[in-house]
């Protein structure tokens, strides 16, 4: 389910039920319990309730598949790699296979492509080895990994979150959630607001509450991670300035610091944002830290021997003699 749908779905299902309720067509929404039960799960959790006798009836309809239903993966790829399963935290000694483990992480970042080949699987894992010795490690990968996410499966039973078609895989996108999905809908939703209003400001600021660093930063040299790394931080960046502009706009200069500041910590030589902190500062009476601020840019300028314009050099001189 998107993001800002909720509501929406929550109101077809709640209408679709009543009528179901009051007319006995159970049958057709049993059919549809691969996207009820999931939906109706998220609104025990979150903040989107269903009435209680409408919570009665699905109870009761689906009783057995409620009981048994998996918990979501929730995977944080940006910074840090993190997986819960519900309140569960798995943490690295959970792990036995390392190969396991980039395989989540590749079929968690590209959920969204669907189904993807094994044979490109195994280049991923093994590039460039022998495919006769790949095939069977990675089988033992894929077996550990569902092993790891599911401790009580049996041996040939069917995973409640690799879904296998011939020989491709995926996870199954209701039950993963991931920080970058939510980051990227955040950024869309931000874009597509009325500029300048507060769905724009809260879509940004919760945007960039989401990126905790750079995209899987403990794997800085796989080459797949790369691009999306780069994607991801200029998203971020991005963000960062738009919200610093909508709080400019509203003369909010207490919280265009906060952002101005995380936008110099992640890109100290753009002169264009330390410029804005410096003045962000001068106007809150913050010399100093305007000071300070322009020191450590020209050290880092310095270092590399990299020009410093006439324009920040002069708000530094100008700041010297307050």
């Amino acid at each position: 389910m998107k993001l800002g749908q909720t509501d929406q779905s929550l109101s077809s299902l709640n209408s679709a039920l009543e009528l179901s309720k009051q007319f006995s067509f159970s049958r057709y929404i049993i059919e549809n319990k691969d996207w009820i039960i999931p939906l109706y799960l998220q609104t025990k959790k979150g903040n989107h309730q269903l009435s209680s006798e409408i919570q009665t009836y699905i109870e009761t309809l689906f009783h057995e598949e409620i009981k048994h239903y998996p918990q979501k993966l929730k995977i944080s790829l940006l910074g840090k790699f993190e997986l819960s399963i519900d309140s569960r935290r798995l943490d690295a000694s959970a792990w036995n296979s390392s190969k396991a483990l980039m395989l989540l992480k590749y079929l968690a970042a590209n959920q969204r492509q669907g189904y993807i080949p094994k044979d490109f699987l195994i280049e991923l894992l093994w590039p460039e080895q022998n495919p006769e010795k790949t095939g069977s490690r990675f089988n033992m990968a894929m077996s550990s990994l569902r092993k790891t996410l599911e401790p009580e499966i049996a041996p040939k039973a069917g995973s409640a979150y690799i879904d296998r078609k011939k020989d491709t895989y995926r996870i199954f996108p209701d039950l993963c959630q991931t920080d970058t999905d939510l980051f990227s809908s955040l950024i869309l939703k931000a874009k597509k607001a009325c500029p300048g209003s507060d769905d724009a400001v809260d879509s940004y600021v919760k945007a960039c509450e989401i990126y905790k660093g750079p995209f899987l930063e403990e794997d800085l040299y796989q080459e797949w991670c790369i691009e999306k790394r780069h994607i991801f931080l200029q998203q971020y960046i991005d963000a960062l300035q738009a919200v610093i502009r909508l709080f400019d706009a509203r003369k909010n200069i207490k919280q265009a610091i906060i952002y101005s500041q995380k936008l110099v910590d992640i890109s100290p030589l753009d002169e264009t944002a330390v410029f804005r902190l410096m003045k962000h500062f001068s106007q809150t009476g913050a010399v100093s830290k305007a000071i300070s601020t322009y020191e450590t840019f020209l050290l880092h300028a310095n270092h590399l021997d990299l020009p410093v314009s006439k324009k920040i050099s002069s708000l530094f001189n100008n700041l010297v003699k307050i």
